[in-house]
This record gives C-alpha cells, structure tokens and sequence, in this order.
C-alpha cells in the first residue's frame, strides 16, 4: 500500500492506495483520500502517520474477513440500501417547502401499498422482482453475483424484501414526525471506509458520547419511534469514529471527516447532510448547557452546507383528469366492491366528492352523518371514545354531504350499517398502526395500478388536490375552501373573526355543490 501526502489549495490531504485484490470490499475505490485540515507541513505529516495506521488496521481486517459473502456481509449490504433510501427520502422532505396534511396522508398510502407487495413477495417466495435490485447491491459492492438457484442469493433477496418493509414503515412514521426506528449499524469494515479521523484531544470531560445521547433523550424524550431514528444515526457517528469515546475528545477533524463521509462515500444530498450535522450539533449544544464540555466547544458548528445548496426540485402531487377519474371510479373493478367491500367503494367516493383526507374518512362513525335544516352532513371529529384523531385543530369542521353521493345511496348505506347495529360507518375497517383506512389505501393503489394509471404524482390523495383545484376553479372563496378541506385559516381574518362552527350548512353546501363529477356518476349509475 502507497502512502503519500498532498498540498492542494495550502491544505494537505492524505492518500492512501488500496490493493487491487480488496477494492471491491470498498465499493471499488483504489485510494481513500482524507484531508489533514491544517496548512503546517508537520502536524499534516503527524496526522497523517495516524490516518495511515488507521487504515493499515482497516485492510488487514478485510483481508482476514472480507474476502467472501458472509451473514455479516449480507446485513451490511441491505443496511447501506436502507440508509440510503431513507437519506433519499429525507432529502425530499428537506428541501421540498411546507408539506400539507393531505400530501403526507397521500405519500403514506402509497408506502402502504408498497409494504403490502413486499408482503406478498416474502409470503409468495417469489423473488423475480426483487431480484435486479440483489444483483445491484452486490455489484455495488464489488461483490461477486450469486447463483439465482443458490440459497444464498435466496437469503439475500428475503432480506432485501424485509429490509424494504423495514423502509416503507419507517418512512410512514417519518410522514408523521416520528424518527424513532433504529437499522443495525453497519460492522467496522463498513465504516473504516467512511474516511474518519483518528486526530484527538485531551477531553475535559469522562463521560462517552454513548452516555451524553443517553441522557440527551432520557431528557428530552419526544415519541420513542422518533427518537430511535435519530439515535441510529449517532450510532453510525459513533462508528465512524471508531468507537465510542469521551465526548470532550471528539474533535472538528472528526466532525469534518464525518460530513465528508455523508458527502462523498454514502453520498447523501445536502438536505440530508444538513439534517444530520443538526442532530449531532443539538448533542453538543446540550453538552454545553450542562457542562459535559466547555462552552463554544461545538465542534459541528459550521460545517453544515447552506440551506440554498440543499434547494433542488420535488415531486408534487397532481389532480386526476377527467379521463382518469373515469379509468379509476368507471372500473368494473371498483363498482362490484359496493357489495363485496363497501368500504373501498364509499372511502374514496367520500375523499373525492368531500375533499376530506382519507382517515377522516375511514374513521367516521354512524353518529358522525348528522343532519341541521334539512341539510345532512358530516361530522369531522376526534373523539378519543370513537378511537378518532385529527390532524390539526383546523380539521375539525361540519361537512354537508353532496348530493351526488346522495344519489349514489350513500345515505341508504349509512342506515343499512345503523340497523345493523354498527357504530362505525365502515365496520370492516379497524384501528391499525397507519389508522383505519389503510387496507382501502393499499387496495386503491392496486386499482389505479390495474387500470392503466402508474404516474406516481397520481393517489388516492389526488381526489382532494382534484377537489381543492376545481373548487378554486369554480370561484369558491378561499376561506370557504379552507373550511371544507379542513385547513388551517391563512390570516388573521380566518383565524380570529370568523367562527366556523357558527357558518350556516348552506351557505357551505352552494359552495361545495360546484364542485363536479357528472361523468363518474353518470357511470355509477349505468
């Protein structure tokens, strides 16, 4: 191995050169680059004899242990695809702008449905479309391929496919705020390759970065899933120095070396990067405040990129044109579910014609279709009793029920389910951990999927985008709007003068009835 010492734009780097035989085990790479930080030809050459040690150790642990596929392998492979996903994810949240409740309401039925074909591939044994992906993580890291007969590559592509259901659930809690799920940290050969420093400092403090995050969360715990997310990532921080040490030893060589590697060897976007170097900082910054190390000491500060690097552009949701409502609501499919499994036929057709979000709708109880002068309407409520929430104060409203769904016989619906006995509009649905209307979600999305409509701009949640959209075409006024759709009031006006529970049903029925879908009625009808 080759050692050599550079000085580019007065700051010295360090490289090293990789034997051929062990590049695959480092994504291909012939070279680890690592800058020394300083301008001073001799604290670059002392830093660099550390660097050089480091990685010394580093390949001969590889070539004890990483020259063929092993378990330890294989879980580090689907950890790095896990990492990289969500930090993909991640980076669309980071940079995307304010994300209403109906956009992440949409983005979690399509992980639904996603985790239910998962699902089904595990159940199936059936790994022809998981099988691609396998082939890539291997090739990615300078593995050879597998036998697609041979056990092996069977035990990768189930791990690969429960990895997934791993992502598709973690990225649905993210939806709401929750970063709690922790992902194996990857063994010591996955980070050696991250490019750490290994420079250190006399600390001041003896308690271990592990103990400071411990009391970090004992103290400002937020929802456990949540903060196991942000934890598992302090774990790969740790791992990227090498181990746990004392958190006054951890130096801005280290917190450099770490940004670079989320840069330039996990190649995370600057919105992910940004996020991560925040969490960490709030580490410090509380390590600060209660004295575990001096004051100004943060040694993140500085290093994140700027806001304005992470700005690119985002996949927004789109309304449904005409031609697909009538693919969607039109479908023979979709039409026998009104005796099969009413409740995928009635949860999407209220989301459509009510512009309500759809666990409002799948969990509306009996009690909630009410009726003031002689105008039937909807109750958008959380009473705990009912095992209701809503996603802000602003959700709480009185819907009037359209009269195409009256004409559709919804109203006939609600009475068979009140005679029945039932409490619940929609008794087959119950409370599971994404709510009550997952399984009609993850149904949908197989239905747009069977007819044609693949677009993945296009979900259930694109009824209320349709809604919204053509509400506004129609002239209805914004406060109105805000008011059907359950939003938030925009100003001032909205939000201290204008009581909505005083509106008359209405003056909010002549609004809403602009709103049109004469075809998928006519259709319904035939």
């Amino acid at each position: 191995m080759s050692t050599f010492l550079h000085k580019t734009r007065r700051v010295f780097y360090h490289r090293s050169g990789i034997p051929r035989r062990l590049r695959r085990l480092l994504n291909g790479r012939s070279e680890i680059w690592r800058s020394l930080g300083t301008t001073d030809q001799h604290e670059a050459a002392a830093r660099s004899a550390q660097w050089n040690a480091r990685v010394q150790r580093l390949l001969v642990t590889l070539r004890k242990h990483g020259e063929k596929m092993t378990k330890e392998q294989r879980e580090l492979l689907v950890s790095r695809w896990l990492e990289s996903s969500l930090e993909e994810a991640e980076d669309y949240r980071a940079i995307c702008g304010p994300v209403s409740d109906d956009d992440r309401e949409t983005k979690q039925m399509i992980l639904s449905d996603l985790w239910e074909e998962a699902n089904e591939a595990l159940v199936s044994c059936d790994y022809q479309k998981i099988e691609k992906e396998a082939d890539e993580l291997l090739k990615s890291a300078g593995l050879p391929t597998l036998d697609h007969e041979g056990a092996d590559f069977g035990r990768l592509c189930r791990r690969l496919l429960q990895v997934k259901q791993e992502y598709f659930g973690i990225e649905y809690s993210r939806w709401d705020g929750d970063y709690s799920y922790v992902f194996p940290v990857p063994s010591s050969s996955s980070s050696a390759s991250s490019g750490h420093s290994s420079a250190k400092q006399k600390g001041k403090n003896s308690k271990r970065f592990s103990e400071v995050v411990t009391l970090y969360f004992k103290e400002n715990a937020r929802a456990e899933r949540t903060d196991a997310q942000v934890k598992a990532e302090l774990d790969r921080f740790v791992a990227s120095l090498g181990g746990d040490r004392e958190i006054g030893l951890i130096t801005k060589e280290d917190c450099r070396a770490y940004k670079e590697a989320l840069q330039n060897t996990r190649k995370l976007g600057p919105a992910t990067v940004i996020k991560h170097l925040s969490n960490l900082s709030s580490i410090f910054k509380w390590s600060e405040a209660q004295g575990f190390v001096p004051e100004n000491t943060n040694p993140v500060r500085g290093l994140a990129p700027t806001k304005k690097a992470a700005k690119k552009a985002a996949q927004d949701r789109r309304p449904f044109t005409d031609e697909e409502l009538l693919q969607v609501f039109g479908a023979k499919e979709f039409m026998k579910q009104r005796d099969s499994n009413p409740a995928r036929y009635w949860l999407p057709l209220i989301c459509l014609y009510q512009v309500t979000r759809r666990e409002e709708a799948g969990q509306l109880a009996v009690c909630d279709i009410q009726e003031e002068a002689g105008v039937p309407y909807f109750r958008i409520n959380d009473d705990e009793r009912l095992g209701q929430s809503l996603k802000n104060e602003g959700s709480r409203r009185r819907v009037p029920i359209h009269s195409s769904l009256v004409q559709l016989g919804f109203l006939e619906y609600m009475k068979n389910v009140k005679s029945a006995g039932h409490t619940r509009l929609f008794p087959s649905l119950t409370r599971g951990t994404n709510g009550y209307s997952d399984p009609v979600g993850k149904w949908f999305g197989r239905l747009l999927r069977s007819v044609g409509i693949d677009d993945p701009a296009i979900v259930l949640h694109s009824t209320r985008h349709t809604g919204i959209s053509r509400l506004t075409g129609a002239g209805v006024p914004q406060d109105i709007r805000e008011i059907l759709a359950g939003h938030a009031a925009a100003g001032v006006h909205g939000q201290t003068y204008v009581h909505r529970d005083q509106l008359p049903l209405r003056l909010l029925k002549d609004n809403l009835e602009k709103l049109r879908y004469d075809g998928v009625v006519k259709a319904l009808l035939m």
